[in-house]
């Protein structure tokens, strides 16, 4: 299966990290991280919301860690002297994505873009990688669709409509938002919504 590991400059941003997470139970593909990736994803989390109390973020990864068992990568840590990386900081996430044999890199880290990583390993933002996913096989785009469904179904705290869910995914995802605005896309999700064709998404 298509392997990704996700780093902490993506996995950290609730929005999209939990879309990659709901992309990923569709089977699309395998998602990974590592313990190290997590502590960084929490201490962003604390600098950018010092309100949340540690206690409760470290929760949360300690149930989505529950809830993906195959996910947490270790054992990478002997492969990290090995590598040449300029930025040393970077290597423990190139190391961990050869320990799992991943093919992709998900990261807005810029360093992982102008440098070579490994053989058989890219780096590649998120908003492109979720694109990629609508065209993968016959039924590719079926499964991305339930994904947005569920995490949609997943805002229980903001509950917001479709327009304002779409509102969301263009802030952050634009190209994302390009590929799911086209009418055969719209169309493919009314027909999962069972809502009529002719009817907006609300």
């Amino acid at each position: 299966m298509y392997t990704a590991l996700v780093d902490s400059s993506v996995l950290y941003k609730v929005f999209t990290g939990n879309l990659l997470l709901f992309l990923s139970q569709t089977e699309l593909f395998k998602i990974c991280w590592t313990s190290d990736i997590q502590r960084e994803c929490v201490e962003t989390a604390i600098k950018k919301k010092p309100q949340i109390p540690r206690n409760k973020i470290e929760a949360k990864w300690e149930k989505i860690n529950a809830n993906f068992l195959d996910s947490l990568i270790t054992g990478y840590e002997p492969l990290i002297s090995h590598l040449e990386f300029s930025d040393p900081s970077d290597r423990h996430v190139i190391a961990a994505a050869i320990k799992a044999g991943a093919d992709v890199i998900i990261t807005e880290d810029k360093a992982f873009f102008s440098e070579t990583l490994a053989e058989n390993l890219i780096a590649q933002h998120a908003d492109d990688f979720i694109v990629d996913q609508f065209d993968l096989s016959s039924n590719s785009q079926d499964l991305v669709l339930i994904a947005f469904i569920r995490h949609k179904k997943s805002l229980t705290t903001s509950r917001p409509t479709w327009k304002k869910y779409l509102a969301l995914i263009h802030k952050n995802l634009p190209k994302t938002y390009e590929e799911i605005n086209t009418i055969v896309i719209k169309t493919n999700l009314k027909k999962l919504l069972r809502q009529p064709p002719g009817e907006d998404l609300e």
